[in-house]
């Protein structure tokens, strides 16, 4: 199955050689597993995704113009998100599920008296 490992490698401006250091291997074991050389195992998806603070899932290659593409104003928050600490990550979660809640009282959804 192919992966993104180099895609999101490249998109974070690291060399073979920088991943390897993060994540305790070889460059040339980096070189494998972008290759699909190597298979992604759990033990490589848990290091490769705490390392790039991602989803595990976001490893592997997404189908082209299926509907988990983002767009631009997406992929800019979740670039954002990843950047906050554990704690920011957490309150904003809880922020969304509030604004994301429909509002009571008004069959219009706006909320209000």
């Amino acid at each position: 199955m192919a992966n993104r490992v180099r895609e999101l490698r490249k998109s974070r401006n690291l060399t073979q050689q920088q991943l390897a250091d993060m994540i305790g291997t070889t460059k040339q074991q980096v070189g494998r597993l972008e290759n699909s050389k190597r298979r992604l195992s759990d033990h490589w998806v848990e290091r490769l995704s705490q390392v790039m603070k991602i989803h595990p899932g976001e490893l592997w290659a997404e189908v082209p113009g299926s509907s988990s593409e983002l767009t631009p104003q997406e992929q800019a928050m979740l670039d954002l998100f990843r950047n906050l600490s554990d704690e920011q990550r957490s309150a904003l979660v809880r922020l969304t599920d509030t604004m994301a809640q429909p509002k009571l009282g008004r069959k219009d959804g706006t909320g209000g008296t």
